[in-house]
Formats: structure tokens, C-alpha cells, sequence
């Protein structure tokens, strides 16, 4: 979730379009990002157990994510940083 904090700050600051897949191969999941809000993602051609779709204003719903879950997709008990 990091990284796709990172780009949602990156396009938000420059003001620049920024797009992102990132595929997992180990746990079969997707997740596309796209800093514009009427974007037209890419439907999955493989089959994924989970994929996810996110834009510019999913920030806070990243936050979240990031707090509940750990890095290696198990649930954790940190607290949000988002105000």
C-alpha cells in the first residue's frame, strides 16, 4: 500500500497523471491505480482471486488498508496515521 500512497501523493503534488498495476503473483491478486478519476482501467485478462481499483481520492481507504494490514497480507493491530 505504500507505493500506491506514494503515487497518489506524486500526482496530487506535481499534478502529473500517474498510473499503476501491480500484479501478485504468490497471493493472485491485481490492484490498478490511476490519478484520473474517469480513467478507463484495464479489465484483468488472467484470473485473479482479488483485484482492486483505486484513483486519487482513495487515499484515506489506503491509510486504512495500510493499518490493518501487513505487508504480508495478515491483520495487524497498528493505528491509522491519516488525521
Amino acid at each position: 500500500m505504500g507505493v500506491l500512497k506514494k503515487c497518489m501523493q506524486l500526482s496530487i503534488i506535481t499534478g502529473c497523471k500517474v498510473q499503476l498495476k501491480i500484479i501478485n503473483e504468490e497471493d493472485s491478486s491485481f490492484i490498478q491505480f490511476s490519478s484520473e478519476e474517469t480513467a478507463e482501467f484495464e479489465r484483468p485478462v488472467e484470473s485473479f482471486e482479488e483485484y482492486a481499483k483505486f484513483n486519487k481520492d482513495d487515499y484515506e481507504l489506503c491509510d486504512e488498508i495500510e493499518c490493518l494490514v501487513s505487508k504480508f497480507g495478515h491483520l495487524n493491530d497498528r493505528k491509522s496515521t491519516y488525521p
